[in-house]
């Protein structure tokens, strides 16, 4: 299980194409999105 916080849908898209997809291995993965306030993270 991976747990990966991202700031916009075009980031997720990008680490679950080349980080995630690039692993020997993986052939499928299983997304949940689950929105949540993190405070001290924005620039």
């Amino acid at each position: 299980m991976v747990s990966a916080l991202r700031r916009t849908s075009d980031d997720l898209h990008a680490f679950l194409g080349e980080r995630i997809g690039g692993l020997d291995g993986v052939h499928t993965a299983e997304t949940v999105l689950t929105l949540r306030r993190v405070e001290g993270l924005t620039a």
